[in-house]
């Protein structure tokens, strides 16, 4: 019994490592793909990444222990 809770937990953590993990290269797909395309100039893609990731975090946790300053400065120099 104590083999099955292992294993099915180590299913959920592979899981939840793989999601973690397939989100990065999701995001970077997103800007290769505009920049490919050109669609958009390389810093204008950068730029609106940036500004996304800051309006997620606005949303989504409430600037609670994130560093704005940070995500600003990282945006502005992409």
């Amino acid at each position: 019994m104590s083999s099955t809770y292992f294993l099915i937990s180590l299913i959920i953590v592979i899981a939840l490592v793989f999601d973690y993990t397939n989100g990065f290269h999701d995001a970077a797909n997103a800007i290769a793909t505009t920049v490919a395309t050109k669609a958009l100039k390389p810093r204008t893609a950068l730029l609106i990444a940036a500004i996304s990731l800051v309006v997620y975090l606005i949303v989504n946790r409430g600037l609670k222990g994130v560093h704005l300053k940070y995500y600003l400065v990282v945006g502005l120099f992409a």
